[in-house]
């Protein structure tokens, strides 16, 4: 739409990245939207406009690989790293996906966008070290095809592991047993759900 409407078949990055701006510019849109409306469910806070600021980061990730700009693992991950501690600070809110205040939440989805742009950036943007290499290795090769359904069912089974496993109130107690226990639980039955669903060619 961009490429053809706006730009009108042409390469202009510039005005792509205008376009770009102006879809990640829903994201905080809608959220005050939800947020100050009374007629719409509290589900609406997850509906697909919340999240376009970062669809349009990997949007905006293949624009500067076209332009040859380089994203470089030992820049990318240490930033990644202080935005995901930013992100868990009081500013962001309750370690929740649907925070209370208007603030958190454009902070929350801002600062995702940003960790998830930076986490993909290296390999996405031509660097061929270390972090590259490690994505790049089987076990993440292995974790990349199944992604999608780990994201579909990860959050059902980390409740039933607090629940049900370690018995700890709804996001209390060690978050390490709680990520081990909930990956160990979460890849198989990812597997399983994406060897019984993928599209045979």
């Amino acid at each position: 739409l961009l490429l053809v409407v706006l730009c009108r078949r042409r390469w202009r990055p510039g005005l792509l990245f205008f376009g770009l701006a102006l879809l990640a510019a829903v994201s905080p849109v809608w959220l005050t939207i939800v947020h100050d409306s009374t007629g719409l469910p509290d589900g609406a806070r997850l509906w697909l406009p919340t999240y376009m600021a970062w669809f349009v980061a990997g949007m905006a990730l293949t624009v500067l690989g076209q332009l040859k700009v380089r994203g470089y693992g030992m820049v990318c991950v240490p930033l990644a790293l202080v935005s995901y501690f930013i992100a868990s600070t009081p500013i962001a809110g309750e370690p929740t996906t649907s925070p209370a205040k208007l603030s958190e939440a454009l902070v929350k989805t801002f600062f995702y966008a940003v960790i998830a742009a930076l986490l993909v950036a290296p390999p996405a943007l031509g660097d061929r070290g270390w972090y590259t290499r490690f994505l790049a290795s089987r076990p993440m090769v292995f974790l990349g095809e199944i992604s999608y359904e780990i994201f579909l069912i990860h959050l059902m089974i980390m409740e039933l592991v607090m629940v049900e496993v370690l018995r700890d109130p709804v996001y209390t107690g060690s978050i390490v047993n709680l990520f081990v226990l909930t990956m160990l639980f979460t890849i198989p039955a990812a597997w399983l759900l994406h060897r019984f669903t993928r599209v045979r060619s």
